[in-house]
């Protein structure tokens, strides 16, 4: 696996880092990593994918700084999007 590979580091941190991305894998959750640029939250995303039943299955990185709150909300938690006005006389 990748996972060993790719995040390098024994210090007590990188250990709690390691010991948690482990216990996170082997449930079903949607996942939302949030950081700094370039702390390696991806690189996280992936072990965790990695190391899960989802791991045959594609792994989709998606930069949700560059997606409007509203979108983020309602796309990845289910959050009914902000209604417009009156959708019912709307043809398309």
């Amino acid at each position: 696996m990748r996972f060993a590979e790719n995040i390098i580091g024994d210090s007590g941190m990188m250990k709690q880092l390691k010991a948690r991305i482990r216990k996170i894998a082997r449930f079903p959750w949607t996942l939302l990593i949030m950081g700094e640029s370039g702390v390696g939250k991806e690189l996280a995303a992936r072990a965790v994918h990695d190391l899960s039943p989802r791991r045959e299955k594609p792994f989709v990185p998606v930069n949700c700084a560059g997606l409007p709150d509203t979108l983020v909300e309602s796309e990845f938690f289910l959050v009914p999007k902000p209604r417009l006005g009156n959708e019912e006389n709307i043809s398309v």
